[in-house]
């Protein structure tokens, strides 16, 4: 798994040049990403630069790259199903009645979860278990324990 920051807008960035940032995401269907457009900070060698992006082209732009990742999210979610992943349980949602965790591609607070169907009280925070996944909502991996 790739993990990485993108920043639209830095100045003098050309329609070109957003479009080759656009290909290479497609290309190497980068998949965990976080866009910010960039931020004029006062006082910086970058808001003396010469070609300073409007902001509203800064955030179409932002707006756009978000959207072809979630397409990509969910392709790539979809490849998932069938697949069997470790899975460390981190809690419990009420609201959908289902215990929730990670694998080792998701990092904590940023990434989507990983759903785990399980009777309440049967697993708890800290557990390691099998999910074998067979749904997705959202890039959210869905599934059930399997042994390993």
């Amino acid at each position: 798994v790739i993990r990485t920051s993108l920043i639209v807008g830095f100045p003098g960035e050309s329609e070109e040049d957003y479009a080759q940032l656009v290909d290479f995401v497609k290309e190497y269907k980068i998949e965990r990403a976080g866009v910010f457009p960039f931020s004029c900070e006062e006082g910086t060698s970058a808001a003396k630069l010469d070609g300073q992006i409007d902001e509203d082209v800064k955030l179409k732009r932002q707006e756009h790259l978000i959207d072809i990742l979630y397409e990509i999210s969910d392709e790539i979610c979809e490849s998932k199903e069938g697949n069997i992943y470790e899975c460390l349980v981190e809690g419990y949602d009420r609201s959908i009645k289902m215990y929730y965790g990670r694998t080792y591609m998701d990092s904590i607070d940023v990434d989507p979860k990983i759903f785990i169907n399980a009777p309440k009280d049967a697993l708890k925070p800290g557990d390691f278990i099998n999910v074998l996944v067979d749904n997705n909502i959202d890039g959210n991996l869905m599934g059930n324990i399997v042994e390993g």
